[in-house]
């Protein structure tokens, strides 16, 4: 939940994923894809994310919450562990984030 102390417009949410060790891996925020969040003074909401897919290699996660000024340049509130996620799977590749795709193989011979 967030509670407003005063009218607060064009906040940036911006959720972090980070590693066990602190590297960061992904991150997902209104401002990328944008999404207007104002309150007004005194005003409680609660702020829901859908992640489609969270396309990470198996392992242990943090994630970071921050609320910000749309600028980036205030942080009104950051949760450094907001939460711990584990992403099962049988095989991890190289990179910690895997791209989703389609694939095609398009004959040329003709």
């Amino acid at each position: 939940d967030v509670i407003a102390n005063r009218a607060m417009g064009a906040l940036v949410v911006d959720l972090v994923f980070a590693t066990i060790a602190g590297e960061m891996v992904a991150e997902c925020n209104n401002f990328v894809r944008p999404h207007d969040i104002s309150l007004a003074e005194g005003q409680r909401v609660t702020i829901l994310v859908q992640i489609d897919r969270l396309a990470l290699n198996p392992g242990v996660y943090q994630m970071a919450a921050l609320l910000m000024s749309r600028d980036m340049t205030r942080h009104y509130d950051w949760i450094q562990t907001a939460c711990s996620i584990e992403v099962g799977g049988a095989r991890p590749a190289g990179a910690p984030h895997q791209i989703d795709a389609r694939w095609d193989v398009v004959d040329r011979a003709a």
